[in-house]
C-alpha cells in the first residue's frame, strides 16, 4: 500500500494483518500504525522533519510477537540543509524479531553518540514495547546503496523574517476576519491545512488551538496552548493572563520546520505588573525569530543554556525558546531574539481581586427547587458533566457514573453533597467556592484552576463542613485533595465539628501542603512559586462549629474479597456479557461500560485498548488481550480475571480511593509461554492496601519474590519471566507498601513467597530515607544509580535502549496520580544554578516520567559532579535531590558512559 502524502492525513491505522507500507513525502509529524501482524514499513523519500512510526497495536506503540521491518531508503538520508536535523521515531519495537534496515547513500554513516543514534543528519529515537528490552546495534541493518535513485533535492529553506510585517500591532486584530475552529475533543480547536488568522480570544470550551499547515496568523489574545504547524506563521503576542503560555511553532515536540516562523511580543507585555513565562517550542535557529518590541529603558538580559535553549529576561516577562539544538553541538543562539524600538506605551498594571466573607457561605437545601444551574452532558466525555462559562451556583451529588464535574469559568459557588468516590470537582477559571458539606466517600478531588491545573489570577476558596470529619470507616482514611492553589491568594477554611482538631499544615516546601484532621488527610498542591512563597498563616482557616450532625456511625472496612479467586474462566463460546455503552465514541480506543452490576469479557477486539467499567460490582474476564491493555475498574467491589494472554504488557487500575474491595486474580497460563528474551510486565494501580488484593496463581514449580521498591507505596512481585507491580494509594504520604496485598497460591511444594526490602529502605519503615545514592546491579540493563529525594520520588540514571545514559523519576513529580494519556513535558532541571531543559514522556498512570530521547551528556556530567538538583515545571518546583555520591553510583554504568 502506498500512502497519500496527504498533508491532512497525520495518523494512519493499518490495523491487523501483514502490511506493506510505502511512504513518500510524508507530512511532518504524521504518526503511522503498524499494528498486530508482520508488518513492513517503507519510507522512500522524506521532505520534511519529522515521522512517527508505532509497530505495535494502536496508538500505544506496545511490541507484538510478530516480526516487523522498518525499511528507509536513500533520499531519507538526503534533502536536509545545513543547520537541520531529521527525526525518526520508532515505538513498539521487539530486539528479539524486529529490524530497522537503513539503505545508506555514499558518504553518510551510521554511528552511536553519546546520547544519539546517528546517520548523517538523521537522529534515530527508538523505543522498545518491553522496558526490559536493550534497544543496540543488532536491531538495525545497515547497509550500502550504490546509487538507486537521483539524490533528494533540498527543500526550500525561507530566510529569516521573510515574511514579517514590521507594522502589524494588536490593534489590526480587530478588522480580521477569524477562523472557527473545530472541536476534535474538548478544549481542544482545530483548524484547517490552509492560511488561518485565528484568535485564541477566551472561547467557551476553547484550550488548544492547532493551526497545521499554511502561513498562517494568530493573535495571542489569552493564555492559551498554540502549535502553528508547518508553515511560516506569525505570532502576535497580545495579551497574557496565566503565569505560564506555551506556543509551538514547528511540527511537534521541540522539532523545527523549514518554513520562517516568527513571533511577535507587543510592548505592553512587558509591563503588566505580573512575572509572567512565554515558552516556544520548536524554533529554528536558522530561520525562526522572536521579535521583541521594546519601549525606552526596556533591555533584555538573554542567557544561555548548555541544552540546548536561550531565555530572554525583560521586564515582568521570561520568554523561554526551546528547540533541539543540542543534536548540532550548539547551546543556544542570541540571535532567535531580534529587538524593535517602540513608542512608550501606557499599560493598566495587573491588578488581583479577593475573596468574599466565607463565613456568610452556608450550605443550602439541596431539595430546593430552582435553586442551582443545570449542567449538561460533556459530548467528549460520557463520565462529566459540564456547566455555562457564567457565575453559578452548581450542586454536586452523588449521580451515577459522573466522575468529573466542570463548573467551567465565571465566578461559581459550588456546593458538594455526599459525592460518590473518586469524584473531581473542576472550578475553572474564576473566583469560586467549593463548600463540600457532607461525604461518606472516601476520596474527593477538587481543582482550583483548569485541566492544566495552571494557576488562574483570581482567588478561590475551599470550605470543608463539619460533617466532612464523621463517619470515616474504622482502618481507613477519607482523602480531600486540592490541586491549583496559589496560596497567596486561595483559602482553606476547616469548620471543625466537636471532638475533632487539626494538626498543624505541614509544608513539605516542594508544593504540597497536608493538613492531618482525625481520619482525614487534605492535601494542597500549589502551582505558585512555592520555593520562595511560603505559606501565609491565613492560607488555611480553622473555625469550630458548635453542634454538628454526626453521619450514621460507620463500621469498619469491608474485609478482602478472598473468594475471587474461585471465578472459572468462561469457556470461548460463553455468552452473557456486558456489551459497551460508549464504544469508541470518546476515543476510538476505548470501551466504556455502564452503571450497573456487569460481567465483561476482554478477548482481543481489535482496536480497543482501554476498558472502563463505571460503577456496580463488575466482574471482568481477560481471555486474551492486545498490546499495552489497560482495564480500569470504577466504584464498587470488583474482580478483574486474567485467563490468559499473548501479549507482554497489560495494566489494571483498581479505581478510586474507596472502602469496596477490589480484587486482581492471575490465572497459572499467565505466568507461561513467554518467549526466550521477553519478560510480562503487569501494572496495578488504585490498590487500597486495607482490602484489595491481587491473586497470583502460580504454575507447579514457580515461586513469587515480593519485593518493597524505592518508592513508598510501590511493592513488585517477580515471578519466572514475570512482574507484577502494584501502586497503592496509601493513607499517608510516605508509608511502606504492605505486601499483604498479594495472596500466593500454587507454585512449587512449600514454597513461600520471598519478601525482601530495597537497601535503601532499611530502618524505620515509616520514613522514606533520602540523600543517599545507591547502585543496583540487579536493575535495568547494566545496573541503576539513583536517590530518593525529600517527597519520596526517586531519581534514576541507567543505561537506556539506544546504547546511551537514560533518566527517569518515579512516579510521575508532579502528583496526582494517572492522567489517563501519555504527556510530553517540558521540565526545567536547576543543577547548582546550571539551568537545563529536558523534555519527559509521562506514563499514563503516572507511574513514571523519562527523558524524551537521550539527555545531553553535559546534563549527565552536571549531575555526577553537582550537589544539588531541583526539577521545577514552569515556576513550580516538583523535586529536589542530593547529588553527593551520584559520581560514585553512576560511574558503574560504563558501557553507556563516554
Amino acid at each position: 500500500m502506498v500512502l497519500d502524502p496527504d498533508p491532512g492525513l497525520m495518523q494512519f491505522d493499518a490495523g491487523g494483518g501483514d502490511d506493506v507500507l510505502y511512504l513518500v513525502d510524508p507530512p511532518g509529524g504524521q504518526s503511522i500504525i503498524a499494528g498486530p501482524g508482520a508488518d513492513t514499513v517503507v519510507i522512500c523519500r522524506m521532505t520534511d522533519t519529522l515521522i512517527h512510526i508505532k509497530l505495535g497495536d494502536e496508538t500505544t506503540g506496545g511490541a507484538d510477537l510478530e516480526p516487523d521491518r522498518v525499511i528507509l531508503n536513500p533520499p531519507v538520508f538526503q534533502g536536509i540543509p545545513d543547520g537541520f536535523i531529521r527525526q525518526v521515531f520508532v515505538y513498539g519495537v521487539s530486539p528479539q524479531n524486529d529490524r530497522i534496515e537503513l539503505r545508506l547513500p555514499p558518504g553518510v554513516d551510521f554511528h552511536y553518540e553519546t546520547g544519539r543514534i546517528r546517520a548523517g543528519r538523521v537522529i534515530f529515537n527508538v523505543a522498545p514495547g518491553n522496558p526490559a528490552d536493550r534497544i543496540d546495534r543488532s536491531v538495525f541493518e545497515v547497509r550500502r546503496d550504490g546509487g538507486g535513485g537521483p539524490a533528494s533535492a533540498l527543500p526550500k529553506v525561507g530566510s529569516a523574517l521573510s515574511a514579517y510585517h514590521p507594522g502589524r500591532t494588536c490593534s489590526d486584530a480587530a478588522a480580521e476576519t477569524f477562523a472557527t475552529g473545530r472541536e476534535d475533543g474538548f478544549a481542544y480547536l482545530s483548524y484547517s491545512q490552509q492560511k488561518d488568522v485565528v484568535t485564541t480570544a477566551r472561547i467557551p470550551g476553547g484550550r488548544v488551538h492547532h493551526t497545521w499547515d499554511g502561513p498562517d496568523l494568530v493573535y495571542i489574545e489569552s493564555s492559551q496552548t498554540l502549535f502553528t504547524g508547518r508553515g511560516a506563521d506569525q505570532v502576535v503576542v497580545c495579551a497574557l493572563d496565566d503565569p505560564v503560555t506555551m506556543i509551538s511553532v514547528g511540527p511537534g515536540g521541540l522539532t523545527e520546520d523549514f518554513d520562517p516562523d516568527v513571533v511577535i511580543v507587543e510592548a505592553a507585555r512587558f509591563q503588566d505588573g505580573v512575572k509572567r513565562k512565554l515558552e516556544v517550542h520548536g524554533v529554528s535557529s536558522v530561520n525562526d525569530r522572536v521579535v521583541l518590541r521594546l519601549p525606552p529603558g526596556l533591555e533584555p538580559g538573554i542567557e544561555l543554556t548548555t541544552s540546548g535553549s536561550v531565555r530572554a529576561y525583560v521586564g515582568d516577562l521570561t520568554i523561554a525558546v526551546l528547540a533541539d539544538w543540542r543534536q548540532e553541538g550548539g547551546s543556544g543562539h542570541r540571535d532567535v531574539f531580534v529587538v524593535e524600538r517602540v513608542a512608550p506605551v501606557d499599560v493598566a498594571k495587573a491588578t488581583r481581586t479577593g475573596l468574599p466573607d466565607l463565613s456568610a457561605v452556608a450550605c443550602p437545601d439541596p431539595d430546593a427547587p430552582g435553586a442551582f444551574a443545570e449542567g449538561r452532558p460533556d459530548p467528549f466525555n460520557p463520565t462529566a458533566v459540564v456547566y455555562s462559562p457564567e457565575a453559578e451556583r452548581v450542586l454536586v451529588g452523588g449521580a451515577a457514573g459522573i466522575y468529573l464535574v466542570n463548573a467551567a469559568e465565571g465566578d461559581d459557588t459550588i456546593f458538594v453533597v455526599d459525592p460518590l468516590d473518586g469524584v473531581l470537582v473542576r472550578g475553572d477559571r474564576g473566583s469560586d467556592i467549593v463548600a463540600v458539606c457532607s461525604m461518606r466517600s472516601l476520596s474527593l478531588v477538587i481543582e482550583l484552576g483548569d485541566a492544566q491545573q495552571s494557576a488562574d489570577a483570581t482567588p478561590d476558596a475551599v470550605i470543608l463542613e463539619p460533617a466532612v470529619f464523621l463517619g470515616v470507616p474504622d482502618g481507613a482514611r477519607r482523602r480531600i485533595d486540592v490541586f491549583g492553589a496559589v496560596v497567596a491568594d486561595d483559602r482553606l477554611l476547616l469548620r471543625l465539628p466537636p471532638g475533632v482538631t487539626a494538626k498543624k499544615p505541614r509544608d513539605t516546601g516542594y508544593g504540597v501542603v497536608e493538613i492531618d484532621v482525625g481520619d482525614v488527610l487534605v492535601s494542597i498542591y500549589r502551582v505558585d512559586d512555592f520555593m520562595s512563597v511560603k505559606l501565609p498563616p491565613d492560607a488555611v482557616q480553622v473555625v469550630r462549629a458548635a453542634t454538628a450532625a454526626a453521619p450514621a456511625a460507620a463500621a469498619g472496612m469491608p474485609p478482602p474479597n478472598l473468594s475471587a479467586r474461585n471465578l472459572a474462566c468462561p469457556e470461548p463460546d460463553a455468552g452473557g456479557f456486558a456489551e459497551p455503552t460508549d464504544p469508541g465514541r470518546t476515543s476510538l480506543d476505548t470501551a466504556l461500560y455502564g452503571t450497573g452490576s456487569d460481567r465483561v469479557l476482554i478477548a482481543a477486539h481489535p482496536g480497543w485498548v482501554h476498558y472502563y467499567t463505571s460503577d456496580g460490582d463488575d466482574t471482568v474476564f481477560v481471555t486474551d488481550s492486545i498490546a499495552d491493555l489497560q482495564v480500569h475498574l470504577g466504584r464498587g467491589g470488583d474482580t478483574a480475571v486474567v485467563c490468559s494472554t499473548k501479549e507482554m504488557s497489560l495494566g489494571f487500575d483498581l479505581g478510586p480511593h474507596d472502602a469496596n474491595p477490589d480484587t486482581l486474580v492471575l490465572r497459572p497460563e499467565v505466568f507461561l509461554g513467554i518467549p526466550e528474551g521477553y519478560t510480562r510486565r503487569v501494572f496495578v494501580s488504585g490498590v487500597v492496601e486495607a482490602n484489595d488484593r491481587i491473586a497470583l496463581d502460580l504454575p507447579p514449580g514457580m515461586a513469587a519474590k515480593i519485593r518493597q521498591q524505592s518508592t513508598a507505596n510501590m511493592l513488585e512481585a517477580t515471578v519466572g519471566r514475570n512482574t507484577i507491580t502494584a501502586m497503592t494509594t496509601g493513607d499517608a504520604f510516605g508509608r511502606r507498601g504492605n505486601p499483604g496485598i498479594f495472596v500466593i497460591a500454587g507454585g512449587a511444594p512449600g514454597a513461600a513467597p520471598e519478601a525482601r526490602s530495597d537497601p535503601d529502605r532499611e530502618g524505620n519503615p515509616d520514613q522514606i530515607p533520602s540523600g543517599k545514592w545507591s547502585f543496583d546491579p540487579a536493575e535495568g540493563m547494566e545496573g541503576q544509580a539513583g536517590v530518593t529525594g525529600e517527597r519520596g520520588s526517586r531519581l534514576q540514571v541507567s543505561c537506556g535502549n539506544s546504547g546511551g545514559p537514560s533518566l527517569s523519576i518515579v512516579p510521575d513529580p508532579r502528583g496526582g496520580g494517572p492522567s489517563g494519556e501519555e504527556q510530553q513535558v517540558g521540565f526545567h532541571l536547576d543543577i547548582d544554578g546550571r539551568a537545563f531543559e529536558q523534555s519527559f514522556i509521562c506514563a499514563p498512570d503516572g507511574n513514571h516520567c523519562s527523558a524524551y530521547g537521550i539527555p545531553s551528556p553535559s546534563v549527565i556530567s552536571a549531575i555526577r559532579s553537582g550537589s544539588r538538583l531541583t526539577i521545577r515545571e514552569g515556576r513550580t518546583d516538583l523535586a529536589a535531590y542530593t547529588l553527593k555520591g551520584s559520581n560514585a553510583a553512576i560511574s558503574r554504568l560504563s558501557a553507556c558512559l563516554e
